[in-house]
């Protein structure tokens, strides 16, 4: 078990080429507006992000929606603080546990209310209405009869159609720009693939619209990433009906209660896996790996170091950032750097032999410059660091005992790890 254990942190360890996480806004838990390093948050989940760069929060303990600017200041776009349900404007709206959230083209947010299954929208100039309320259950229809049983999060489309993981009815559903809600897959728990409404779901949470019409959803109960065509055909896209930790192809991949995700431009899809406390990135074809993440805390940084609690939101922006919501943390976090590939060239660019060894190791470099490199033990423990200059250096490792270590490899073209063994 201990090897199998080491061999996935390796080959986790392999896959975070120099993404850098930062904090971007967010301290301690609270409610507090202003610059990024001041500004309080209390358990956000939701985010999206406006074609602006303009980062909508849904900040659920404090039942309002927060908006960041560019420069990361955040500001109170509507709700008070109280919980509680009412229409207006600004900071005279209320808002009950607000979850998922969406925003338009045109700078429209788009809320939902988990508990009291409601659909609101807020207007760019901060103008908020209830475009759904109903008690729960289940019925399609004019969104003034239509039910909803704990909506929990919320995608729009080109055409401005709203898709929603409607996550107690094990569905999703959609409002057209005629206010009309239908059924688009699902109805009934379970865990299987087909077209409509012979689908099945377990409490699906998270939910994307990429570009070319393809759905993504985060099936949490299913611990899986399910893919619904124009057609309205669901495939299973990655993982399995049950919980763990695995990268690989799509069918032998494991997540642990995924709560949501993104698409980026490429059709990459991320997602945050929040009780593995990591962000997990699926290439086009179906390819699963570990972004970054390691264990549960709180650590901006690279590579292993790095650390949230609970990650459950996440948006990527136009410009290729991911960004964040760290919800036990109370914090919104950045992720920057080559999200979407492994750095090959690099790879290929620094040379580590000879490996294994029992003292002395050489790190070569072409055509690169290397700052600094350390030494990870498979718990994440550094072990040895030093600053280097040369194209060529030779490490002493004779100090260390006999196993699999990582090291890590700063250079001027970013960040990568090699395998190293001391026998």
């Amino acid at each position: 078990m201990k090897i199998i254990y080491l061999l996935f942190t390796f080959c986790y360890l392999l896959n975070t080429n120099a993404q850098t996480v930062t904090t971007f806004a967010g301290s301690t838990v609270g409610f507090n507006d202003g610059a990024a390093t001041i500004a309080k948050f209390n358990y956000p989940r939701g985010l999206a992000v406006a074609t602006d760069g303009t980062v909508y929060v849904a900040d659920t303990g404090n039942n309002c929606i927060r908006k960041i600017s560019v420069e990361g200041v955040v500001s109170t776009l509507a709700g008070n603080g109280i919980k509680g349900f009412a229409d207006g404007l600004g900071t005279s709206a209320q808002f009950s546990s607000p979850w998922g959230l969406a925003v338009a083209a045109d700078g429209t947010v788009y809320v939902t209310e988990i508990y009291d299954n409601r659909i609101r929208k807020i207007t760019a100039d901060g103008l908020v209405t209830t475009l759904s309320e109903s008690t729960f259950g289940f019925t399609d229809g004019l969104v003034s009869i239509a039910q909803f049983n704990q909506p929990a999060d919320l995608s729009i489309d080109a055409d401005g159609t709203l898709f929603i993981a409607d996550t107690y009815n094990n569905s999703i559903r959609k409002i057209t720009t005629d206010n009309m809600v239908t059924t688009l897959v699902g109805g009934t728990m379970g865990f299987g693939n087909g077209i409509g409404t012979s689908a099945r779901f377990h409490y699906p949470q998270g939910i994307s619209v990429a570009s070319d019409g393809t759905i993504f959803v985060v099936d949490t109960g299913n611990h899986s990433i399910r893919k619904i065509s124009v057609e309205g055909m669901v495939t299973t896209l990655a993982g399995q009906w049950f919980p763990g930790s695995a990268d690989g192809p799509g069918a032998s991949a494991l997540f642990k209660s995924p709560s949501d995700l993104t698409v980026a431009n490429d059709g990459t899809v991320f997602v945050a896996d929040h009780a593995n406390h990591r962000i997990r990135r699926i290439t086009v074809d179906g390819y699963v790996s570990t972004l970054i993440g390691n264990s549960e805390g709180f650590a901006d940084g690279q590579g292993i170091e790095v650390k949230f609690n609970d990650p459950q939101g996440i948006a990527v922006s136009s410009d290729g950032a991911l960004f964040i919501s760290d919800t036990y943390n109370h914090r919104i976090r950045k992720i920057t750097g080559n999200l979407a590939t492994a750095n090959f060239q690099l790879e290929n660019q620094v040379s580590v032999y000879p490996n294994p060894t029992s003292s002395l190791i050489n790190l070569e470099l072409d055509a690169v410059i290397a700052i600094k490199i350390t030494i990870f033990d498979m718990n994440g423990r550094a072990l040895q660091s030093k600053n280097i200059l040369d194209n060529k250096n030779t490490i002493d490792i004779s100090n260390l005992a006999n196993g699999i270590y990582l090291m890590q490899i700063t250079t001027s073209k970013g960040t990568i790890y090699k395998k190293i063994v001391k026998k």
